[in-house]
């Protein structure tokens, strides 16, 4: 029996593993070069389980889990959480699942109900932007764009940065109908400031 067949762990909340059928997974694992366990760790970024639930739950230390983390984050050229759920998601949007194009932006805020600002602040998390950097570039302080992210969170009942990026890809996946979608297939090197901002 493959290792790619072997079952994988349930879902804990589902907040970010329902954005993706169950099916994808093993294939994803597969694209990515990822062993069973390393997958194992990026489901649990995708439902947002913190490190020593993860640890628990494939019965290892949370030095362990850290160590994954860093091998990840090599191994697909990223560096945070959110990061890491953006590469996942655009390895799987190259098998034709519509990219962000800038022009979903504006229905994107008019679906979540957010405002011009709350779009901004989220678009600066799809860039990975940190507070100060997004604080900088609105010409507001760290303790608002602070402020703005705890609306966020209320209104898109998420509570941290990778939910907030699962919760709005998901409103994308089912805001538009299919022939009103921009159907691409880009590799995760082409997944640029054009697409995800």
């Amino acid at each position: 029996m493959s290792v790619w067949n072997a079952p994988l762990p349930p879902q804990h909340s589902g907040a970010g593993l329902s954005l993706l059928p169950m099916s994808a997974w093993p294939r994803l694992g597969m694209a990515l070069r990822l062993s069973p366990r390393e997958l194992q760790i990026v489901q649990g970024v995708f439902d947002d389980r913190k490190e020593e639930s993860i640890a628990h739950e494939l019965s290892i230390s949370p030095h362990t889990v850290n160590t994954y983390f860093q091998r990840l984050y090599g191994k697909l050229g990223v560096s945070s959480r959110p990061r890491l759920i953006i590469r996942v998601m655009a390895e799987y949007l190259m098998w034709n699942v519509p990219v962000l194009p800038l022009s979903a932006w504006p229905r994107l805020g008019m679906a979540l109900r957010l405002s011009p600002r709350e779009m901004q602040i989220v678009r600066g998390v799809f860039d990975d932007r940190k507070e100060e950097s997004i604080a900088y570039d609105l010409c507001i302080s760290p303790h608002t764009v602070n402020t703005y992210f705890q609306r966020l969170y209320a209104k898109l009942r998420v509570s941290s940065r990778p939910q907030l990026i699962v919760r709005v890809m998901a409103e994308y996946l089912t805001m538009a109908p299919d022939e009103d979608r921009t159907w691409l297939a880009v590799s995760p090197a082409h997944l640029t400031h054009e697409y995800v901002t």
